[in-house]
C-alpha cells in the first residue's frame, strides 16, 4: 500500500475515533462492576416469616436452575423481601436480566396474591437507593403539592421519558391524593360489620378484572376483561354492603369519604425549603456530563408548556464538579501536548518535522478510543490520567522511528520498541493480580496505558513512515552531512563528558556513599527496644541514646526515604475524588416518629441556614428512626478550613441531643456521639440449612444444650445480624383460651377487633376513580394510640 493511502485510511479511521468520543462512559470514579442481580418484592401485612414462605422461597428454588450462579442471599423482612444473585465475572449480565426475568414471569403466576410483582435490577452490592442523583429540581406552583406532581409528570417527566440513559426519575416532597373511608366503629360493630368486610366488599365490587379467554362462534379466543371502575365517589357512597333485618345498608351509612392528601411518608429538603423536587438519577456506563446537558436542555424546553405561575429551578448539579475536573484535566494534557510540541520543535527547528509528530498523536489518541469503546472501558479521573502520562511514551516511539528513517533509511529499530513497549505493558498489566479494591481504580488505568502503548507502536511501523515519506520525499535519501563547526562543538562536548566520567571514576567511593545517604538508610525502623535480647537494649534502646543521639542519626542518615515516610506515606490515606461534603446522620431509638425526628433535623437546618460558605444541604428524613444532611461548599471554601470548623460547631450542637445518636464525618476524623447501643455477641454459632423451620427448631435444642454450660449465661437465638439493625419491642398478647370460650369468643375476633381500632395510614387497594388510580385507606375515625393499659382495657 501506498504511503497516501496509508495515510488516508488512519485519517478516516481517526475521524470514527472522533465520532465515538461522545458514546464514552464518563464518572468521576471508577463505577464498582459486580456480576449481580437484585431481585425485590413485597408481600402485604406480612411477617418475615410468612414472606419468606410466600415470597423468598418458592423464587429462590426458581432461581436454582440459573446457571454460572455462583451465590445466592435472600433477606425476609416485615412486609418486603430482596433476593441476590451473584455470578461469574465472565457472566453475559444482560442474557442473566433477561432469563431471570422469564423465571419470575413462570413463577408468579403461582405465586400468593400478596406478593407483588418482583423488580429486578443490576447492580453492585450497595443499595440502589445510595446512588446520587444527577440533577435536582425544585418545582414551586400555585397549587396543591399532589397536583404539582401530577402536571410535573404528564409535563416534564414525559419529555425526560425519551432519554434511554435515565434510570429513574423521582418526584419528592409531594403526598400521594389517598380516598379515605372513614367509619364509625361503633356503628359499624352495632350492624355487625369489620374493617376486613368493607375493605373485601370494596375489592370485590370495582376495578378491573382479568377472568381469562372466550371462543366466539367463528373460534377466535377473545380476552376478557371486566371493567368496573367508578365514575365518581357517589357510586362508592351508594355500595350495598348488605341488608340487616331487611333494611339495606350502604357504605353512607357506616362510614364517610373523602379525597385528601396522604400523611408524609418522608421527608426531603434542600436548603431548609419545602418543595417539590424532581431527582433525575443516570443508568451506569453512560456519559454523565453529556447527558445532564441534554437533561438541561429538554427541561428549558419543557417549561413553556407548563402552566402560568409555575417556577423550575435547578438545586442540585452533580456533574458540575464532574465537569470542572475534566476540563481541569484537558487543560493539563492540552499543556503537556503544548510542552512536548515545543520542545520537539526547538531542538529540531523543521515544521515537518513537527506535524508528523503532531498528527501522529492524533491518529494515536483517535484510535485508542476506538479500542476502548470497544473493550467497554469507563472514562475515568484514572484512566484520564493515564492517557495524559502515555503521550510523553507514545511520542518517544515516533521519535525514535522518525530519526531511524532519517538517519539509517530504514524501519528495523521496530524490534527495539516493540521489545521496550511490550516490557512496559506487561509490567502494567501486572495490576490484575493485584486484589479487588487495588485492581478497581487502577485496572481501567492500566489498559488505557497499555492500549496508547500499543497503538503507538502500529503508527510507528505504519503512519510515522507514511507521512515521513509524504513530506520529506527526496530529501530522506540524502545523507546528512555535519559541517566543520557542527563537529568541532561534537568534540568538545565529547571532551567534556569523558572529563566528567573520569573525575566520578576517581572518586567513585564517595559518590556512591552520598547517594546512597540521599536515598536514605531505614534506622529510623529501629525498634526502640527488643524483648529477649539484652544487648540490644543497653545499647540502641537505653534511655540516652533514644533521646539525646537517635534523632540526629534518623535525620542525618534516614535521608530521602525517611523524608517520605514521616511526611508522606504515614500521615496520607486514601479518599475517593469529589467535592468536599459533610455528612451528619442522625438515629433515633425504636418507636420514634417520623414527626419528631423532622423536628430535630429541622433545628439544625435553621443553624446551617447561617453558615456563610455553605453552597446546598441536603436533608432526607427516611423514617422516625433515620435521618441525614448532605453538606456541600462553594468552591472558594471547600480547601478551607471552613468543613473542619462546621463539623466541629455541629459536633458541639449535637451533644444538645442527648437521647439521638449522631454521626458526623466528612473531613478529619469522625464524630459520634449519642446512647450506647446493645453490643452483639463476639461468639456466634451460625446454622444453614433449606428447611427453616427445621432450623429454628435445632437453634432452640443447642441453645438448651448450651445453657447446661454453668459459664453460659444467655444464648439468644434471634440474635441481630448486624449493626445496621436495630433492636425493636412488640407486644404480645397470650390469650386465656378458658376465659375466651367463656365469653363466646376466640382469637381471631379479638385480633379482628384491634385491627378495626388501630392507625392505617397505607392503602389496603386501589381504585380507579374518573380515570385516575387513587388508593384507599379504610380507617376508624377515633383512632386509638395503643399502650399497654388501653391494649389490657380492649382486650
Amino acid at each position: 500500500m501506498t504511503p497516501f493511502r496509508l495515510v488516508i485510511l488512519f485519517f478516516v479511521a481517526s475521524i470514527i475515533g472522533i465520532a465515538l468520543i461522545p458514546k464514552l462512559s464518563v464518572d468521576l470514579n471508577p463505577p464498582e462492576k459486580e456480576p449481580i442481580l437484585n431481585i425485590s418484592y413485597g408481600v402485604r401485612n406480612a411477617s418475615p416469616e410468612l414472606v419468606e414462605k410466600l415470597g423468598t422461597s418458592p423464587l429462590e428454588g426458581a432461581f436454582t436452575q440459573l446457571s454460572e450462579l455462583k451465590k445466592t442471599t435472600s433477606e425476609s423482612n416485615y412486609n418486603a423481601g430482596n433476593i441476590q444473585l451473584r455470578f461469574d465475572k465472565s457472566t453475559d449480565m444482560d442474557y442473566k436480566k433477561f432469563e431471570v426475568a422469564a423465571l419470575i414471569r413462570q413463577v408468579f403466576p403461582s405465586l400468593d396474591s400478596k406478593v407483588s410483582y418482583p423488580n429486578v435490577t443490576q447492580s453492585s452490592q450497595k443499595s440502589i437507593q445510595e446512588k446520587k442523583p444527577i440533577l435536582t429540581y425544585s418545582i414551586n406552583g400555585p397549587f396543591a403539592s399532589f397536583e404539582i406532581k401530577k402536571i410535573a409528570e404528564d409535563i416534564l417527566v414525559t419529555g425526560l421519558n425519551s432519554l434511554e440513559e435515565i434510570e429513574t426519575i423521582e418526584i419528592r416532597g409531594a403526598n400521594e391524593l389517598y380516598l379515605y373511608v372513614i367509619y364509625d366503629i361503633q356503628k359499624l360493630q352495632s350492624l355487625k360489620f369489620s374493617r376486613s368486610s368493607l375493605e373485601n366488599r370494596i375489592r370485590n365490587s370495582f376495578g378491573r378484572n382479568y377472568p381469562g379467554l372466550a371462543m366466539n362462534n367463528s373460534g377466535e379466543s377473545m380476552f376478557l376483561e371486566i371493567d368496573r371502575s367508578i365514575a365518581d365517589k357517589s357510586a362508592l357512597e351508594n355500595l350495598l354492603l348488605g341488608r340487616v333485618e331487611g333494611k339495606a345498608i350502604y357504605l353512607k351509612d357506616v362510614a364517610t369519604l373523602t379525597l385528601q392528601e396522604s400523611a408524609p411518608q418522608s421527608f426531603y429538603r434542600i436548603n431548609g425549603n419545602n418543595s417539590v423536587n424532581l431527582t433525575i438519577t443516570n443508568r451506569d456506563g453512560v456519559n454523565k456530563v453529556l447527558l445532564a446537558q441534554k437533561i438541561k436542555e429538554l427541561m428549558i424546553a419543557s417549561e413553556g408548556s407548563l402552566p402560568e405561575g409555575f417556577d423550575v429551578r435547578l438545586e442540585f448539579d452533580d456533574t458540575s464538579f464532574l465537569d470542572k475536573e475534566l476540563k481541569k484535566i484537558y487543560k493539563r494534557s492540552g499543556l503537556s501536548i503544548l510542552i512536548l510540541v515545543v520542545f520537539i520543535f526547538l531542538i529540531n527547528r523543521n515544521l515537518k518535522y513537527l506535524l508528523t509528530l503532531f498528527l501522529g498523536i492524533i491518529v494515536n489518541v483517535s484510535l485508542t478510543v476506538i479500542i476502548l469503546y470497544l473493550l467497554k472501558v469507563n472514562i475515568h479521573m484514572y484512566s484520564l490520567a493515564g492517557l495524559t502520562i502515555s503521550f510523553g511514551l507514545i511520542v518517544d516511539n515516533a521519535i525514535i522511528m522518525i530519526d531511524h528513517l532519517h538517519k539509517h533509511k530504514n524501519r528495523k529499530v521496530f524490534l527495539a520498541l516493540l521489545a521496550a513497549s511490550l516490557t512496559t505493558i506487561v509490567a502494567l498489566l501486572m495490576v490484575f493480580l493485584l486484589p479487588e479494591d487495588d485492581r478497581r481504580n487502577l485496572g481501567e488505568f492500566s489498559v488505557v496505558v497499555a492500549v496508547m502503548l500499543g497503538v503507538s507502536l502500529l503508527v510507528a511501523l505504519l503512519f510515522t513512515p507514511a507521512m515521513y515519506d509524504l513530506l520529506f520525499g527526496a530529501k530522506q535519501k540524502a545523507v546528512k552531512r555535519l559541517t566543520l563547526p557542527q563537529l568541532r562543538k561534537r568534540v568538545v562536548a565529547f571532551s567534556r563528558f569523558s572529563r566528567f566520567i573520569g573525575f566520578t571514576a576517581k572518586f567513585r567511593k564517595t559518590f556512591v556513599a552520598l547517594l546512597i545517604l540521599l536515598f536514605g538508610l531505614p534506622v529510623f525502623y529501629l525498634p526502640s527496644s527488643w524483648e529477649g535480647h539484652e544487648w540490644y537494649n543497653k545499647t540502641v534502646g537505653n534511655s540516652y541514646y533514644q533521646e539525646e543521639i537517635r534523632p540526629y542519626v534518623d535525620k542525618s542518615l534516614g535521608g530521602s526515604f525517611r523524608m517520605f515516610v514521616r511526611g508522606v506515606f504515614e500521615k496520607s490515606s486514601y479518599r475517593e475524588a469529589e467535592r468536599t461534603r459533610l455528612y451528619v446522620n442522625a438515629t433515633l431509638p425504636f418507636g420514634n416518629t417520623l414527626e419528631q425526628m423532622n423536628f430535630i433535623m429541622t433545628e439544625f437546618e435553621v443553624f446551617l441556614k447561617g453558615v456563610e460558605g455553605v453552597d446546598k444541604f441536603v436533608t432526607t428524613v427516611r423514617s422516625g428512626q433515620n435521618a441525614r444532611i448532605e453538606i456541600t461548599f462553594k468552591e472558594a471554601y471547600e480547601t478551607s478550613a471552613l468543613p473542619y470548623r462546621l463539623k466541629g460547631k455541629l459536633a458541639m450542637k449535637s451533644t444538645d441531643w442527648s437521647g439521638v445518636r449522631w454521626g458526623i464525618y466528612g473531613v478529619g476524623q469522625g464524630f459520634s456521639t449519642g446512647p450506647g447501643g446493645e453490643g452483639i455477641p463476639s461468639f456466634r454459632a451460625e446454622l444453614r440449612g433449606y428447611n427453616y423451620s427445621e432450623l429454628e427448631k435445632q437453634s432452640e435444642i443447642l441453645a438448651e444444650k448450651l445453657l447446661s454450660h454453668r459459664r453460659i449465661q444467655e444464648v439468644n437465638t434471634n440474635e441481630r445480624r448486624g449493626w445496621n439493625e436495630k433492636k425493636t419491642e412488640e407486644y404480645v398478647l397470650r390469650f386465656d383460651q378458658k376465659l375466651l370460650a367463656m365469653a363466646g369468643a376466640n382469637q381471631y375476633e379479638v385480633v379482628n377487633a384491634l385491627n378495626d381500632l388501630s392507625q392505617h395510614e397505607q392503602p389496603s387497594l386501589f381504585l380507579e376513580v374518573d380515570n385516575d388510580m387513587y388508593g384507599v385507606v379504610v380507617k376508624e375515625k377515633n383512632l386509638i394510640v395503643f399502650q399497654s393499659l388501653t391494649l389490657k382495657i380492649v382486650v
